[in-house]
């Protein structure tokens, strides 16, 4: 990326708005604004009240300055707020690509402005990933989790466990300068063991409180699991109070996740979502049985998809069966016992859940309420809202996996200190891809290229 060209770019949604703005950034952006400005700027940040003064192009607009030294991205910016007319904003546009013929200056890239905030340390990769997940963001849930990626929490932590394996490893390297001399040690065994457990712990921690991205993604999720024959399918037709999902006491009647939209009704409004109803299929990751393997190799892989992606998960299983999947710790399940309907005489099984009847409507506005409450609260409960991508999880299981290979070869006698810090390498490393910190160029491609121009 050519850092010294001067970029622009209409930065507000196409269309016709109150206020329109054309930002600016780059070494030349205050010579070019000047050119198309009756009285010139000086430079120095801050809001300023202005009139573009060129050809019969002359009304008054407002310019947020920002110095390189104070500013966004790490480079002078200028913000033109002007009426938002999408004529006028490109016929300025032009205007400016047309004085700065001479000033090295371009249009912006997509995502260019935000890739020069990283490129010049203005902001870590996970801010800027916040900032793309901002700007798709469709519903409350995905706003909440992009402020937090802005924040900065995410990265400041990684950076933090990766100054924590360069420390180590800086330790260990400096002993094996010594090793010709048996009485120095920079660093005692035991505490190398466990600042490396500590440092595991803590990467297994973050992953742990990850959120796949795809859980921000268009509307939430609602997906029903359940065994084969647990009454899935009419329990989304009783919530929708239509039928809309196919039905029948033959099992495997759904053979894949099958979605359709859903409208509750909430306070200050609806929520819209997506209710997913899932065939029967047994579900190693999650801990929940889901009765019958039949289906397994044709949905067992799409299933486990739609589970990371759901933002409330109804775990069902019919009245009278054996329940499963008790150990589950994770708060966007719902425990279901459907078919009530069919049991005629209590049982002693301790359930602790909804229980429901699709034929007759009993608990089934209960349930949808407690639905409800999933819904507005889901992204409050969302572990720390890190959204985190395919490359992600990948980058921080290679690293878990270096860090065991270090723990391991810590307790041997004598301690290997050359092959731990090999695999600390191979783990620092696993965080620089998550930090973009080892090929510049592949994450503009996987990050950047997915922003809209102006950002």
């Amino acid at each position: 990326m050519d850092l010294q060209a001067t970029i622009l770019a209409v930065a507000t949604p196409p269309g016709q708005s109150t206020r329109g703005m054309v930002r600016v950034a780059g070494p030349k952006t205050i010579e070019l604004v000047n050119s198309i400005l009756e009285s010139p700027l000086e430079g120095t940040g801050g809001v300023f009240p202005v009139r573009l003064g060129v050809e019969t192009l002359r009304l008054p607009a407002l310019a947020i300055v920002f110095t390189e030294e104070r500013g966004p991205i790490g480079q002078p910016v200028v913000e033109l707020w002007l009426p938002g007319h999408p004529d006028l904003l490109h016929r300025v546009l032009n205007l400016l690509l047309a004085k700065g013929t001479t000033l090295d200056v371009r249009m912006a890239s997509p995502g260019e402005f935000t890739a020069r905030a990283w490129m010049l340390g203005r902001m870590n990769l996970t801010q800027a990933e916040g900032v793309g997940l901002l700007v798709s963001a469709e519903y409350a849930t995905a706003v909440r989790a992009a402020h937090k990626l802005l924040a900065g929490g995410p990265g400041q932590r990684l950076k933090d466990l990766r100054e924590q394996i360069l420390d180590l490893l800086s330790a260990l390297e400096a002993g094996i300068d010594f090793s010709d001399q048996e009485d120095v040690r920079f660093m005692a065994v035991d505490q190398v063991q466990s600042t490396l457990a500590s440092i595991h712990l803590s990467l297994t921690d973050f992953r742990a409180r990850g959120v796949p991205l795809e859980r921000f993604s268009g509307a939430p999720r609602v997906v029903v699991v359940g065994p084969p024959n647990a009454g899935k399918s009419t329990l989304c037709n009783a919530l929708l109070s239509g039928e809309r999902f196919l039905t029948a006491p033959v099992e495997g009647t759904t053979r894949d996740a099958v979605a359709t939209p859903w409208s509750l009704d909430a306070p200050g409004g609806q929520i819209e979502a997506i209710l997913v109803d899932s065939p029967g299929v047994f579900d190693n990751q999650h801990a929940v049985n889901l009765g019958s393997t039949n289906l397994s190799n044709q949905a067992s892989h799409r299933h486990v998809e739609v589970l990371e992606s759901a933002a409330v998960v109804l775990s069902c299983y019919p009245a009278g069966a054996v329940a499963s999947g008790d150990s589950v710790d994770d708060h966007r399940f719902i425990r279901v016992q459907t078919k009530i309907d069919l049991v005629n005489e209590p049982t002693n099984q301790v359930f602790s859940g909804f229980s429901v009847s699709a034929q007759t409507g009993e608990g089934i506005d209960i349930l949808k309420e407690s639905i409800l409450k999933h819904l507005m609260h889901a992204d409050d409960r969302s572990v720390d809202g890190v959204a985190l991508r395919q490359s992600h999880w990948s980058s921080i299981d290679q690293g878990l996996q270096a860090l065991e290979a270090a723990k391991d070869l810590a307790q041997q006698d004598p301690c290997p200190d050359e092959l731990i810090c090999e695999a600390l390498l191979l783990a620092r490393h696993a965080l620089d891809e998550i930090l973009g910190d080892r090929d510049p160029e592949a994450v503009f491609d996987r990050v950047f290229s997915s922003f809209c121009i102006g950002k």
